[in-house]
């Protein structure tokens, strides 16, 4: 009897706690908000709009989940990127693997060691010195890759960079544990030591949570147009809700409890959100937001440019940093 009420009474506490933080949330929610303007771009009457550039190369900053204060980013320069760590209070940028040339985004383990895919589709395990700690290969690509725990990683998996899509689960030594054939998933975090949540690409914008026992719980469905596919995720440990971006239709917060999702920042063809990231504290997202400028009417051409935001998530204030 006891053990059930231990049991009943921690329930009711985390539901109360995500209810507060829901009703805070809410405070901060964009409906109705003008702070952040979003605009698309005018209509061009002569068809299709044009980028005058080449299209922007990602940053895809990740937090350090011991450390809210810096966090690891892809630095562009030209045709190439840096593997760089920024302080947020100094504004410091530290190169460790200069040329990385990382695809998607690096992520920072509770180990301390930094993953990535480099250009050979290879894993790539990095110490924050940059000095190397683990090179993956095989006969095929990875992607996509995040830490599950201190010693496996979650990366997708394919023999020739299209379908059969697997998900694997991938140790320091290159051995690859487990596997799961699938669809294939273009963002994903881990919510426990062996459950993980994924966003898979088929026609259907989906998040997946699963286990290594196979078990897969779908948390929800977003018709895919194109413009509302998740590009970014983070989770909550503490309030147990998640996080997401869409290119163009903005940054929301999903509660899986009640299966309710609210629209926290707006997107459009000017403003449109790509990678986030959350603090170990939970209290910041990091978010990549590529701006659309220098619009002419008279052709339809426009630039973009990428920039990384820092976004307060229990004031709901949004900062540029300046990298």
């Amino acid at each position: 009897m006891m053990i059930m009420f231990n049991y009943f009474f921690k329930t009711l506490l985390v539901t109360i706690g995500i209810l507060a933080y829901m009703s805070c949330v809410k405070n901060h929610m964009y409906e109705g908000n003008t702070d952040y303007p979003c605009e698309d771009l005018p209509d061009y009457p002569m068809g299709v709009r044009g980028i005058q550039q080449a299209h922007y190369q990602s940053q895809a900053p990740a937090f350090n989940p011991t450390n809210s204060d810096e966090f690891v980013f892809t630095d562009v320069h030209g045709d190439n990127s840096d593997l760089v760590i920024y302080t947020i209070s100094t504004k410091h940028k530290s190169i460790i693997v200069k040329d990385a040339n990382v695809r998607g985004q690096p992520r920072w383990g509770d180990n301390g060691l930094i993953v990535y895919t480099d250009p050979s589709f290879s894993l790539v395990v990095v110490e924050t010195l940059g000095n190397l700690k683990s090179k993956i290969s095989s006969s095929g690509s990875f992607l996509y890759p995040y830490w599950l725990s201190d010693s496996l990683i979650v990366a997708q998996f394919s023999y020739n960079l299209g379908v059969p899509y697997y998900r694997v689960l991938v140790n320091l030594k290159g051995q690859i544990i487990d596997s799961a054939k699938g669809p294939g998933f273009h963002r994903g975090v881990s919510i426990s030591p062996d459950e993980f949540v994924s966003v898979n690409y088929e026609n259907k914008a989906t998040l997946i949570e699963s286990n290594s026992s196979g078990h897969v719980n779908r948390l929800f469905d977003l018709s895919f147009d194109g413009s509302n596919i998740i590009t970014g995720l983070a989770y909550n440990q503490i309030s147990q809700v998640f996080y997401f971006s869409t290119f163009r239709e903005g940054v929301y917060i999903f509660n899986p409890q009640e299966g309710t999702r609210l629209k926290l920042l707006p997107g459009c063809e000017t403003k449109c959100y790509d990678y986030m990231s959350i603090s170990g504290d939970s209290k910041f997202l990091l978010l990549e937001r590529v701006d659309a400028y220098d619009y002419k009417n008279d052709t339809g051409i426009y630039s973009v440019k990428s920039g990384i935001f820092l976004y307060d998530i229990s004031k709901g204030t949004l900062t540029a940093l300046d990298l």
